[in-house]
């Protein structure tokens, strides 16, 4: 099971369109993601969660 971020509310009937989101992103945000991920800027970023 995933961790749960308890700070922010959570809701579960979303979870279905932000893997979508995540699945069928626009060029760009493939780019940025592949840019991001390499964590050449020394952070680390989380795609879209589905947040209430």
């Amino acid at each position: 099971m995933p961790h749960r971020n308890r700070m922010l509310p959570y809701n579960p009937k979303l979870r279905a369109l932000a893997r979508d989101l995540r699945k069928n992103g626009t060029y760009a945000e493939v780019v940025l993601w592949r840019a991001l991920k390499s964590r050449s800027l020394g952070l680390v970023f989380h795609r879209q969660v589905p947040v209430d």
